[in-house]
């Protein structure tokens, strides 16, 4: 074959300067796609929390009262502890969807009540099996669900508010719902005053975090 026909080969030294090219191009985009991708999770995360913060409305309209979970346990927004129904994240859940009454949260208290949050629109961490709740005008009370909302990040939401054994004890103007936000770190609002990073911007554990405008009165 002439010299002028063969196809010349990459030198080691051309291979290496691709090689380094690549490897520039990739630590300039990488960042940029994870930012792109963190933005999209908070804007999305600001999206549910305005439905939830809606229903929310909705419910005090309905039954004069936000859902008085205060009696009940947090589960940490990680889903690696077990939600069990007895959590407040469930109770919520419960509540929105027309079970549970704002101070009423036993099985046999439960209601075939007006649902406020469509379930369809978020992430839920165990899916109600078909037919659960039971549609409204239904004869039956409908079942406690175990389930919760879960953010973009795959944690659950996170919701405070007044004790029903002693409401007094809540100071706050309103509630708090926000998301623990991408690192899932949070320190949860004082049960008594209600103040809690909103209030208290040296919190820095809570910088990331994710709050619905409706929770400031």
């Amino acid at each position: 074959m002439p010299p002028s026909s063969r196809i010349r080969g990459f030198t080691l030294v051309e291979i290496l300067i691709v090689a380094a090219i690549m490897a520039v191009l990739t630590t300039i985009t990488l960042p940029a796609l994870s930012g792109a991708r963190e933005r999209t999770a908070v804007f999305r995360a600001r999206g549910e929390l305005a439905l939830v913060a809606q229903a929310l409305e909705n419910y005090r309209r309905t039954y004069g009262d936000y859902p008085q979970t205060g009696d009940f346990e947090q589960a940490a927004p990680d889903t690696v502890q077990p939600l069990l129904s007895v959590h407040a994240q469930s109770k919520l859940f419960n509540a929105l969807t027309g079970v549970f009454g704002p101070r009423a949260f036993a099985p046999e208290d439960s209601l075939n009540g007006k649902r406020c949050l469509d379930p369809a629109k978020f992430t839920l961490e165990f899916v109600p099996a078909a037919g659960m709740p039971i549609p409204e005008g239904g004869a039956l009370r409908r079942e406690e669900v175990r389930t919760s909302l879960l953010d973009p990040w795959g944690r659950r939401y996170l919701y405070y508010y007044k004790c029903a054994g002693n409401p007094g004890a809540w100071k706050a103007a309103g509630y708090r719902l926000y998301s623990a936000g991408p690192d899932g770190r949070h320190a949860p609002p004082d049960t008594v005053s209600g103040l809690g990073a909103q209030d208290l911007p040296a919190l820095a554990v809570d910088a990331d975090n994710v709050y619905a405008d409706a929770t400031v009165r």
